[in-house]
């Protein structure tokens, strides 16, 4: 029967089933990929690694890229100094040296590098590493797509609203949204360029534009489903104005606000990797770029999956902000 549910746990074991039959697949033409070459194949092939290549690949970007050494200087004013630094420090955490400098190495360096001080010893030295890609990248990342999907939410919130309840407002804002709603956000990111830079302004402004206009509609129109007689009877027992968009209008159009945010994950991650992969030093999109042209897909195709879990788990925790934010709708209760 059409939308007949299923148990919970059927819904379980189909998604186990879809993955694991996905995973088959890849793992059958990974397999075809790489036979001998005597049977159609290529053992070096780089295009669909194998799983051990792939364990290579996130070894590559889950170990540190660089080890140093890092040291607290203790230090006291060099009384022959005649330059304007500052000497009011005695000790100076932090300094980095190369991995196997000698103790008197590492003060005699540091004493090149201050000396406006006199180093008297040296203490806390420990290896130290820096430039692991996941975490540079998941970073850089993570903060454009929350402030980009942050502003965009708010602003298409408000938007919607107000032209949902104030039809002059609503007159006056939809022609340039449906205008703004037709062009894709990665074909004017030169637009983006010019007006806001290369900078974290640009990934912001590119995401919140982007999404702003399917938010902003999807709630004018569930507002313009809620119907007349409720808004009526709310005005009849006494409410004002703003207790009906609160009461009212915000509890009817909650559940499908959300519906709408779950939408636009997929685009803002489109839109922000588009613009990483163009402009960024760092960052998924940058990553992804710089190792395609080095043909080393067993860092892309985590990367991708690492891409996916996160889109998967953000859609996820909305649904559950939904079910229990609003128990009544039929999509978030189930």
């Amino acid at each position: 029967m059409i939308r007949r549910p299923i148990s919970k746990l059927k819904s379980v074991a189909y998604a186990v089933m879809s993955v694991t039959l996905l995973l088959a697949a890849y793992t059958y033409v990974s397999y075809r990929m790489h036979l001998p070459v005597e049977q159609g194949g290529n053992p070096k092939d780089k295009t669909m690694p194998t799983w051990s290549q792939l364990s290579e690949g996130v070894v590559k970007f889950t170990r540190p890229n660089r080890m140093f050494l890092s040291a607290t200087i203790l230090v006291v004013p060099n009384p022959e100094y005649k330059g304007d630094k500052d000497q009011s420090k005695i000790r100076i955490e932090g300094v980095t040296f190369p991995l196997g400098t000698s103790m008197d190495a590492i003060k005699s360096g540091a004493q090149e590098g201050y000396p406006e001080y006199i180093v008297t010893g040296v203490e806390d030295v420990f290896e130290d590493w820096a430039d692991v890609w996941i975490l540079e990248d998941s970073y850089a990342t993570a903060i454009r797509m929350f402030n980009g999907l942050a502003l965009g939410v708010l602003l298409g919130f408000l938007t919607g609203i107000l032209m949902g309840c104030v039809p002059s407002i609503e007159a006056f804002l939809q022609p340039p949204l449906s205008l703004l709603a037709k062009v894709p956000p990665t074909a004017a990111l030169a637009v983006y360029m010019v007006f806001f830079g290369t900078g974290m302004e640009m990934y912001v402004a590119m995401i919140s534009l982007g999404i702003l206009p399917s938010i902003a509609v999807s709630i004018h129109l569930s507002i313009k489903d809620i119907p007349s007689e409720m808004l009526d009877k709310a005005y009849t027992l006494g409410a004002s104005s703003f207790e009906v968009a609160v009461e009212v209008v915000f509890k009817q159009v909650l559940p499908k606000f959300i519906d709408a945010v779950r939408l636009c994950i997929g685009p803002a991650i489109v839109f922000l990797i588009a613009a990483e992969m163009l402009v960024a030093d760092v960052g998924f999109g940058y990553r992804i770029r710089l190792q395609f042209k080095m043909t080393n897909m067993n860092v892309v195709y985590p990367y991708l999956a690492i891409l996916a879990g996160f889109g998967f788990l953000l859609d996820y925790g909305l649904r559950a902000l939904q079910a229990k934010a609003c128990p009544w709708y039929q999509n978030g209760a189930k």
